[in-house]
């Protein structure tokens, strides 16, 4: 419904402000200067390379394929889009889609389909992609963080899966016996210095939340959780 209200609003900027391609030309030169350059997978493979004894490595090598999906479409098309405003090429059907949306303050659909589930508007879409990028980007320059960011992954559903296959290869246990036992702590992620013996130290919410340590709860916050793999 409310897609269909915005579809009906005026495509023409009235009085005397800026024109809509203006306003739109804008909005793409901002999307374009916050989001980076893909990521080297060849530098990534080098410095993170699959070994049998950290999975994390295959994760992150995984991780920088999926983002670098997401990075080269909306460079791609907001260089068209662009080039389209000003009459260089010519403005597809996809390219005005992607337009309306831009204007609306929607994510454009063709970069919905290439990214992770998201129902945040564009406004707030786009910050969070850079935070998902930094936090990997944080990984490749430093190492491997003490905190993970589990949000921040693409496909959360790997890392997991790597923390369990860790443990139970470091403790030679079936990884089919193993699972997450959970232990909520009152740290900021920023403050973990040194991982667990086991398991993990894991971040679940909004990079741009924090934890409210003085009363020990669990509001929109980033508290960490330790999560140790275990076996019954």
């Amino acid at each position: 419904m409310f897609a269909a209200i915005l579809s009906l609003q005026p495509r023409a900027a009235s009085g005397g402000g800026k024109t809509r391609e203006e306003l739109l030309d804008e909005t793409a030169d901002d999307i374009l200067s916050k989001t980076p350059q893909p990521f080297n997978l060849e530098a990534v493979a080098d410095k993170y390379p699959t070994i049998y004894e950290d999975s994390m490595n295959t994760v992150v090598q995984q991780e920088c394929i999926r983002y670098n999906k997401v990075i080269v479409i909306i460079h791609q098309s907001l260089k068209d889009f662009r080039k389209a405003l000003k009459g260089a090429v010519v403005m597809t059907q996809e390219l005005e889609v992607l337009g309306t949306q831009l204007f609306n303050n929607q994510v454009p659909d063709m970069w919905a389909n290439a990214a992770y589930p998201s129902m945040k508007p564009l406004g707030a879409w786009v910050p969070d992609l850079g935070d998902r990028l930094q936090f990997l980007q944080s990984w490749l320059d430093g190492g491997k963080p003490a905190a993970f960011w589990v949000s921040g992954f693409y496909f959360p559903q790997a890392f997991l899966t790597g923390t369990m296959q860790n443990h139970a290869r470091k403790y030679q246990l079936p990884i089919d016996t193993v699972s997450f036992g959970y232990q909520l702590t009152h740290t900021l992620p920023e403050e973990v210095k040194l991982p667990p013996t086991n398991g993990c130290s894991s971040s679940a919410c909004s990079s741009r939340a924090r934890a409210s340590t003085r009363r020990h709860i669990y509001s929109p916050s980033r508290a960490p959780r330790s999560s140790t793999p275990r076996c019954p």
